[in-house]
């Protein structure tokens, strides 16, 4: 479980940020537990070991940014996200190793790339697992980072390419891609998806992705720079 802490002495910003961070934990399954505070005195004075929490600068009395210094004497390595009002308190937040800042007003996608990048930092989050249905109509849980690609063969025929198997699903990418992570999973082809962490390296020509396997998929022309672009990013992270 992921303990998260998160403090505003606004009770509606409290319960939206809750709300998102359960959200995006539905979505990709992991369990997450919500701590409530409403001034930065009962964050600091806490005595949960938290994973990663969201903290609010502007506050009455102890603020965001002093409650973050006094939980870093404590624990150095905890993931603090600040919450502010304006764009230029993030050069204040990261003086203090912020792990992140968010600007109201914010939406899921911001909380949901925050947790994107915190599920990449913390060891007690594995894997990831998605759900598909084979041809046989069984029902498969596969971890994602074992997947290579997905290929559409037409007629709702998928293959999942992954490092030990070639599954056969029903379906079309469209579905597929609605399950995955944006940032690990991008098109090549309109008839592939992609898992950028198999990702080896892409041809002299720029029409194939090779994969750590030795295996490869076609680049399609109107997808190179999208592909190039993702693929910084998710090397970036």
């Amino acid at each position: 479980m992921i303990k998260v802490a998160v403090c505003d002495d606004d009770e509606y910003m409290v319960d939206k940020i809750g709300s998102y961070v359960l959200k995006f934990g539905v979505d990709k399954q992991i369990e997450f537990r919500i701590y409530k505070f409403y001034n930065g005195e009962a964050l600091a004075n806490s005595e949960i070991e938290f994973d990663l929490v969201f903290l609010d600068i502007k506050m009455q009395e102890l603020d965001g940014l002093e409650a973050g210094k006094l939980l870093k004497e404590r624990n150095m390595a905890v993931p603090i996200v600040y919450i502010t009002s304006f764009a230029d308190e993030s050069d204040r937040a990261h003086k203090v190793h912020a792990f992140d800042f968010i600007v109201k007003p914010f939406k899921y996608e911001d909380i949901e790339a925050v947790l994107r990048d915190f599920k990449k930092l913390d060891k007690k989050i594995s894997y990831d697992f998605i759900k598909v249905r084979a041809d046989t109509g069984d029902e498969i849980i596969q971890n994602i980072d074992e997947i290579i690609y997905f290929e559409y063969k037409g007629q709702r025929n998928i293959i999942m390419k992954t490092i030990n198997d070639e599954i056969h699903i029903k379906g079309n990418l469209y579905e597929i891609y609605e399950k995955l992570d944006r940032m690990q999973f991008t098109y090549t082809h309109k008839g592939f998806i992609v898992n950028l962490m198999q990702v080896r390296s892409i041809s002299k020509g720029l029409d194939k992705v090779y994969f750590k396997n030795g295996g490869e998929v076609p680049l399609a022309y109107k997808k190179r720079l999208e592909f190039k672009e993702n693929l910084h990013k998710f090397m970036r992270v």
